[in-house]
């Protein structure tokens, strides 16, 4: 068998250079294998060096921070022990690496079984280890279990049948109904023999056309639930540009496809429009149906379509504060099932605002007075009954709007216990909870049961706020899934703030009751300079929380006060004050990159200490599309989300003088594949308008 494969190999294999590229090739991968499984057996002798001095997740960070290792670098070589880093097989027999990485994360028993087949040189690849650890996991699985599984596959397989046959009753529909069409032509007594044509009055449904129109219709709603929605387009992207991807042409022509057949079996469609050849018209949609042609739609019609989000993760917050969390992870394009406040005012201020409510049958916008942020209510002593009424209701994630650290102790206890009772009970894909660094709290990853985590730190100047503050979040992931490898927190470039820039028009903006003296308008002025020029370029310093008393030293210097905050600008005498003057509520909300839109004030009492320790919305919406990414697979371009506003307002069509407040639409920050693209023609368009003579 070997001769004749040496006799059927090409004749350019026999070149000299093609002899002697083997020969180095064949070496150099047999280094490669060599030196991962150097670093293999490194790792191994470390882990046995450090044996139970450190955690899992210390060395684990370590290895990412200190040798610069990737995530599935880190957890690959973490699987291997000294035996296997130092199996000769593996190197005399060439085994890749990717191959040596599944064989180190397989199960025992599968990982026996490989270097077996190594050492008699037989082949082994991803797919034979990918088989030999199903039928061994197969093999060791309980016989209920075992049969339940069998269970599920038949359903699979199953509906699987059942889509094939959808999808050949529609083709075959619509080949019959496409044939009558032609068939009747353009004369009227054929088409009245076989379509009913009534736009206002009695339709027989019961006509070949009309009853066949409506049989490929039922069909088509068994396999898309309706008439089938489309994910494309950002609402950004210049028409005249973009070019639509083959999937959005796709659901384009299903969806003008759908509206067709509707039109056809409810008698709605003239005969002229029934037997016409252009696009969008029944006869091309049949034939796209048919599938003797490509698309229903033509590339301009498919251009002109919005993307609409085909997922929306649902998320529940509790201790929600003045709602940044909640308002960032709206923006972010979640959907909130229950958002619990702690107070009458802060339910006062979520509840506050006029939205733009949208319809998600008819797409119909409607105005109502609730929130951006629905679903708010008082946490109160019913906390538990509200979480157990969301029991066996898929939850994506949770999080807790007010970080734990920014209550009294005995309060920050209880905050911290909210949030694993929430757990237990509500069970979500994810938890989002902002802490103390991992090395200095006492929230410990053991706490959270049945959870992967893993802590961040987040920079304040690169989401573009005042307050010069790094803050810690930990994420947590169902143990055995793969969402926090897939989870990336957005990368972006600093954008450390001004403080005296930020809040001057505050500052500056004491409200004059008319009778003032210039000279008295004229030393607020001079006040409102000097305090500038103290501030010079420095950002905003911490501000206070219970477990940071330190920080009014650092306010003293910018002359500020923060022993308490109040309700408007200061005044002549507060901007003169030796101690200098309180913090505003609306100053706050600046720092802290809440929209102007977003009324703290609603409340009978300043929120402003709320606001300040709350987890700001922005950085809110920026981890949340990082969530959004991990969970859906939607991408997003983070430097275009961070430009989109979180909040919008329009006059009101239904209240004369009204504004709406309403959140951008999630297709704003998706990653347009086109962009670089278009960026390149706008360029171009550019240069071609300069050259051209006046």
């Amino acid at each position: 068998m070997s001769q004749k494969k040496k006799l059927d190999r090409p004749d350019w294999t026999k070149d000299a250079y093609v002899v002697e590229a083997r020969k180095k090739i064949k070496r150099l991968r047999s280094l490669e294998t060599k030196y991962y499984l150097k670093i293999a057996e490194e790792i191994a002798s470390l882990q046995a060096h450090i044996g139970e001095t450190a955690k899992a997740s210390e060395v684990d960070a370590w290895l990412k921070s200190e040798v610069g290792l990737g995530a599935v670098e880190v957890k690959t070589f973490l699987r291997f022990d000294q035996d296997l880093a130092r199996s000769l097989p593996l190197v005399q027999n060439g085994v890749s690496p990717n191959v040596i990485a599944a064989i180190a994360q397989a199960d025992e028993r599968t990982r026996t079984q490989c270097l077996t087949q190594i050492e008699r040189g037989e082949p082994v690849d991803l797919e034979w280890i990918k088989l030999r650890t199903r039928n061994n996991w197969l093999a060791d699985m309980p016989a209920d279990e075992l049969a339940m599984l069998r269970r599920t596959e038949v359903f699979h397989q199953a509906c699987e049948a059942y889509a094939a046959d959808q999808r050949a009753e529609i083709e075959r529909g619509a080949a019959e109904l496409l044939d009558i069409v032609v068939a009747a032509g353009a004369d009227r007594d054929s088409l009245e023999a076989v379509y009913s044509f009534s736009p206002t009055g009695e339709v027989d449904r019961n006509l070949p056309a009309n009853k066949l129109a409506g049989k490929i219709l039922s069909n088509v709603d068994a396999i898309f639930g309706g008439r089938p929605r489309i994910y494309d387009r950002p609402t950004d992207a210049n028409p005249m540009s973009y070019q639509p991807s083959s999937g959005h042409v796709a659901l384009a022509s299903f969806h003008f496809s759908y509206n067709a057949l509707h039109e056809v079996h409810n008698g709605k469609l003239s005969p002229e429009d029934l037997i016409s050849d252009q696009w969008l018209k029944p006869r091309r949609c049949l034939e796209f149906l048919a599938g003797r042609r490509a698309s229903a739609v033509p590339d301009r019609t498919a251009q002109g379509l919005r993307w609409s989000p085909p997922i929306m993760p649902a998320f529940v917050d509790i201790d929600a504060g003045a709602g940044g969390t909640a308002l960032g992870l709206v923006a972010a394009g979640m959907h909130p099932v229950l958002v619990l406040v702690r107070t009458e005012h802060e339910l006062a201020v979520m509840s506050k605002h006029p939205v733009l409510v949208l319809s998600r049958s008819e797409h119909e916008q409607t105005a109502a007075t609730s929130s951006p942020v629905p679903n708010v209510h008082l946490q109160g002593d019913d906390f538990m009954a509200r979480l157990q009424s969301l029991q066996g209701r898929e939850i994506d994630l949770l999080t807790s709007g007010m970080p734990w650290h920014s209550y009294e102790p005995a309060d920050a206890r209880k905050a911290y216990q909210n949030a694993l009772n929430a757990l237990e009970i509500v069970k979500p894909k994810a938890f989002l909870f902002e802490t103390l660094p991992w090395k200095d709290d006492g929230y410990k990853a053991a706490d959270f049961g049945g959870y992967d985590v893993r802590w961040y730190t987040l920079d304040s100047a690169d989401y573009g706020l005042v307050q010069a503050k790094k803050r810690e979040v930990v994420v947590g992931a169902r143990k055995g899934g793969d969402l926090l490898n897939r989870l990336a927190m957005p990368v972006l470039p600093r954008r450390p703030q001004v403080l005296a820039s930020a809040i001057r028009d505050l500052v500056a903006g004491h409200v004059w009751r008319g009778d003032e003296s210039v000279e008295e308008r004229e030393a607020h002025r001079v006040l409102v300079q000097q305090w500038l020029e103290r501030c010079g370029t420095d950002p905003a310093p911490r501000l206070p929380n219970p477990f940071q008393k330190g920080t009014a030293p650092a306010w003293r210097r910018l002359g500020i006060d923060i022993s308490k905050f109040v309700r408007h600008s200061p005044t002549v005498d507060e901007l003169g004050r030796e101690r200098g003057f309180f913090l505003s509520t609306e100053m706050v909300k600046k720092i802290q990159g809440y929209p102007a839109e977003w009324d703290v004030e609603a409340a009978l009492y300043s929120l402003a200490p709320t606001v300040a320790n709350s987890f700001p919305p922005v950085m809110a919406k920026m981890v949340g599309l990082s969530l959004n990414t991990a969970m859906t697979g939607v991408e997003f371009d983070h430097e275009r989300a961070f430009r989109v506003p979180l909040l919008r307002t329009r006059p009101s069509r239904l209240w004369p003088g009204e504004r709406i407040i309403y959140a951008p639409a999630l297709s704003e920050s998706y990653a347009d594949p086109n962009r670089a693209f278009k960026i390149r023609e706008g360029e171009r368009l550019r240069r071609s308008d300069v050259r051209r003579p006046a």
